[in-house]
């Protein structure tokens, strides 16, 4: 499970501001709109990195980031977007299988038709699956 802290989010979009190396290869001006969108604060995003979304506005937000970076594509979980966010971070191949898994094992609990509840299964699934945000 360790490995998995390696990587600082799976799709969480969140954590895409922690990693540099990827600013270039994603949409920050629809994050930014988001953020705005929604009102939150640095503090807020960053319990939300630490503790998931909580609330309709949190679990809302999500969704707009995970819209913005391909990872919900037409409300639906877009595994394409998810494998995509997952080469972005450049992980080791083990590493990579592995959030593969993970992203497969999500796809198959995230049950909700709802965009923002589905953003908050899918961060749900992905701490229960030892993905943690910002570590």
């Amino acid at each position: 499970m360790e490995d998995h802290k390696l990587f600082a989010t799976l799709c969480a979009v969140f954590c895409l501001l922690l990693v540099t190396e990827v600013y270039g290869q994603i949409n920050m001006e629809a994050f930014r709109n988001c953020i705005h969108e929604h009102s939150i604060e640095q503090e807020t995003l960053k319990e939300i990195i630490r503790s998931g979304p909580k609330g309709r506005n949190q679990k809302c937000f999500t969704a707009c980031a995970f819209t913005s970076f391909g990872v919900i594509k037409n409300e639906q979980i877009s595994i394409e977007g998810c494998r995509k966010m997952v080469r972005l971070m450049h992980q080791t191949e083990e590493v990579t299988q592995k959030l593969y898994s993970i992203v497969n094992t999500c796809e198959d609990e995230v049950i909700s038709t709802d965009t923002c509840e589905m953003a908050g299964e899918l961060v749900d699934c992905l701490f229960k699956n030892g993905v943690r945000l910002g570590e």
